[in-house]
This record gives C-alpha cells, sequence and structure tokens, in this order.
C-alpha cells in the first residue's frame, strides 16, 4: 500500500494515481472472499456501488478511518489535525491551490516530519467523501479546493470561539479615549473582565475581588466554589474565601509592562502558598495592552529561572519547587497567550516545566477563547463532564499551534533533585504528580 498498511475490513482506501476530479473512496466491506468486497462512492456524490478488490501497491489507506484509528491511533490523530489546519487554511483564503495548501502545511513544525506526497493523500481522501469542492484551474494539472458546506459551518464554530470576546476588547479601548485616570480604567477593565467571566462560567462558581484567607495580597479576580463551601466574609463582591474553596485567581492589567509582569508572577508565587494542589487551582494573568510576546516571554521565563549560581545557562535550575505551583496562563487579547505546560525531553523519563506561547495559524484572535477554555478545565467540578460543546480550545482546533517553547530550568527539580543526591521520596512521585493533574485536566476523576 502506498502509505505501508494493510488493508482490513472496514478501512478506506483511494488510488492517489486518479486525477482529483476523478477521486473515488472505497471502504472495505468483507476481507473473507478473495478479491475484496468493497463499497466504492463515486465522484461528485453519484452514488455508490460494490466491486471487487485485488490489494495492490497503488492504493493508499485512509487514515481518517474507525478501523485505521483502533491499530494506530497516533497517526489517525494526526490525520485529523492536519486536515483541520487545511480547513483553517481554506476557509482564511476562500480557496486554495493544493501545492501551496501542501507547502502550507508542512511549513508547520506539527507537520514537518511528514512528506509532500502523504499530505496530498490525506487530503485526497477527504476531497473523495466531499469535505472540499475541487476545482480545475486554468493551467492544467493544477486544482483548487474550496470548504463543503458542511465544513464552511465547522469554520463559522471556530471564529465564533475565536471572538466571543471581541467586544470586551473593544469596550476597553474605546472607554481608554474617555478615561484619562488610570485607577478608573483599571477598575472599569477588572468589572469587564468580571462580567465576561460570569456570563461564561458554570453558576457553582462565583466570581468576586477579595482575599484568600492566610494570605493579605488583595487579588483583582478571585473565583471560588459557592456550592460546596461559604465565604468567610462577604461584603458585595469583596469576599474572603477559605484556600480549599479557591478554584481560580487572575491578576488584571490595564497595561503589563514587563516591571507589571514581574509583580504579577510574585503575587502569583505568594498565592502558590494557598494552594495545597488537590487538584491545583488556575492562577492567570489577564492584560489588555502589553510589551510583545517575545518580551513576555522572556519575563515569565527570568522570573521562573534560579540565576543566582554563575553556572551555564542551560544547567539552570528553575525556581519551581512543587508542580502547577506558578503562572498557569497569561493572555491579552488580539496579541498574546502564553501558558506553562510539563513536557519530556526525548532522552529521558522526566517532566520539565515549559512556558509555550501560542498562536492562530490563519491570523484569527484565539487568546481570550484559550484564556478561558484553560480556566474552565480548572474549574470542572468531579461530577461534570468536561466542557462539553462549549470548549474554545476543542472549537478552535489545530488552527492554534505552538510557536515558541522556552524550558523553565534544568531537568534537576523538585523531587528530581532528592533522586539525583540517592536520597529516598517522601510521598508521591514527581511523575505520578504531574500525570495525576494532567489527567484530571483532560476530564478524569479527580484521583487525590
Amino acid at each position: 500500500m502506498a502509505n505501508n498498511q494493510e488493508l482490513k475490513q472496514g478501512d478506506g482506501f483511494i488510488r492517489p494515481a486518479q486525477d482529483w476530479h476523478e477521486l473515488e473512496h472505497s471502504q472495505v466491506v468483507s476481507t473473507d472472499s478473495d478479491p475484496f468486497q468493497c463499497l466504492v462512492r463515486l465522484p461528485g456524490g453519484a452514488g455508490a456501488k460494490l466491486a471487487d478488490l485485488v490489494p495492490s501497491s497503488d492504493l493508499f489507506v485512509s487514515p481518517f478511518t474507525r478501523a485505521f484509528s483502533e491499530r494506530d491511533p497516533q497517526a489517525h490523530q494526526q490525520a485529523r489535525a492536519l486536515f483541520d489546519l487545511a480547513s483553517s487554511f481554506i476557509r482564511e483564503a476562500g480557496a486554495i491551490e493544493v501545492g501551496a495548501l501542501t507547502k502550507k502545511i508542512k511549513s508547520d513544525l506539527r507537520f514537518k516530519h511528514l512528506d509532500m506526497p502523504y499530505i496530498e493523500n490525506c487530503l485526497k481522501c477527504r476531497a473523495a467523501i466531499g469535505s472540499f469542492i475541487v476545482e480545475r484551474m486554468k493551467r492544467p494539472p493544477s486544482f483548487r479546493l474550496s470548504l463543503a458546506d458542511s465544513l464552511k459551518q465547522r469554520e463559522k464554530t471556530r471564529i465564533f470561539a475565536a471572538t466571543f470576546a471581541e467586544e470586551l476588547d473593544a469596550l476597553s479601548k474605546r472607554v481608554r479615549h474617555i478615561i484619562p485616570h488610570a485607577a478608573t480604567l483599571g477598575t472599569y477593565r477588572e468589572n469587564l473582565l468580571q462580567s465576561l467571566l460570569r456570563k461564561n462560567l458554570p453558576d457553582r462558581y462565583h466570581v468576586a475581588t477579595g482575599f484568600i484567607h492566610g494570605c493579605d495580597r488583595q487579588l483583582d479576580v478571585l473565583i471560588y466554589d459557592s456550592v460546596d463551601y461559604a465565604p468567610i466574609f462577604r461584603e458585595g463582591d469583596l469576599v474572603v474565601a477559605t484556600p480549599e474553596s479557591v478554584r481560580a485567581v487572575i491578576e488584571v492589567k490595564t497595561s503589563l509592562t514587563t516591571s507589571e509582569l514581574g509583580n504579577s508572577l510574585a503575587l502569583l508565587n505568594e498565592v502558590c502558598d494557598c494552594d495545597e494542589g488537590t487538584p491545583p487551582f488556575f492562577k492567570g494573568i489577564f492584560a489588555f495592552e502589553s510589551a510583545d510576546t517575545d518580551t513576555l516571554m522572556s519575563g515569565v521565563h527570568d522570573f521562573y529561572r534560579d540565576t543566582s549560581d554563575e553556572v551555564e545557562a542551560e544547567d539552570l535550575p528553575t525556581s519551581i519547587s512543587r508542580p502547577f505551583q506558578h503562572l498557569t496562563a497569561l493572555a491579552v487579547p488580539g496579541k498574546s497567550f502564553i501558558s506553562i505546560d510539563y513536557l519530556k525531553g526525548k532522552d529521558t523519563s522526566r517532566y520539565r516545566p515549559v512556558a509555550v506561547s501560542w498562536e492562530s495559524a490563519s491570523n484569527l484572535r484565539p487568546q481570550a477563547a484559550l484564556f478561558l477554555s484553560m480556566l474552565l478545565s480548572y474549574l470542572r467540578h468531579d461530577t461534570a463532564k468536561r466542557q462539553g460543546s462549549w470548549d474554545p480550545q476543542a472549537l478552535l482546533g489545530s488552527d492554534t499551534k505552538p510557536v515558541l517553547m522556552r524550558p523553565l530550568g534544568s531537568a534537576s527539580w523538585g523531587n528530581y533533585v532528592l533522586e539525583d543526591h540517592g536520597r529516598e521520596i517522601e510521598g508521591v512521585p514527581l511523575n505520578q504528580q504531574i500525570e495525576s493533574v494532567q489527567r484530571w485536566l483532560s476530564g478524569a476523576v479527580w484521583e487525590s
């Protein structure tokens, strides 16, 4: 087979040598006979027919079918992501020539290891089942792809997910021209964000301003579980909440300069002392204006790197000593989104905290949506399902891509330091702590 797969019952396939206008998508319905029995979907929605097939090397097995996903889930997910990105590129351009589309996909770091024929054959699989409308260009053998109606609706949903917070951005910019007083403008923008959160968060959670009992730093936005816990003090939207009730804290900044970023990270560091990590709560920074993304990434990187010792940069330890006890995400609508995640190196079993910058592949403005999506994953109650149909990050799909990653220290941090010195680790190993939180954020029930 063209992609080194043996045909199984339920597999779909195409013949890559066929003209784009003549593509037929076939599905194996029985392998009990010789030749195989296949259901062939005819071009242009002209129906289907049963046909015999003798397996040969000129076939390309579709990576999009359920049968394929059961034996190679990684390749299946990769193909789905490739298709989703192609849809986003076509939506942005209206229609795009096949060769240009293939090159754009290949230029994305997530797909750089795929060869051009494989990418084109994946696109042919989707064209054969009607996901794309194929148009022959004036200079053959070039073809141009546009979106079928079903994909156009999917792209409208993606645009909605990316732009749902644009009103907040527009109002904050308009009022800046009529309110010269910085403190008043800052309060107004805090209220704008709180209003957006109240409209989009589950009723279980109360959005307020106030304090966590045991920490004397006032928090711009404090989100706590108001069903299972009562605040120690509440007067209007000012509260003092118990540490175990807190699910999120957010610093709101009118303008996030390098200095303000450092101050906000220092505040979140203090707040981490109130986070028992069972499970951890969300710690965010939301700004309406800021320095560029590279400057913000450098600020986050420098804050969490302990540079007190004069050693080589790659050997610097991180100032993060416990997993998830740090900034969760930083958003500047229309400009920047940065999160901290945990990744393993190619040659190690250890996780390292990594700052990741994300952006749209097709010039959408997804930063506020990504911020809300990550916040929602921390607010999911154990008895609730994951966000469901309103999951901005899932709706944005492959259009959102990582563009810059910076490790926040060496591979020796937290309990790994004890391992390196041959000391016995008490409690839960670091890998298990991290994976437990990652499973929970993905929708699993929290396991203490």
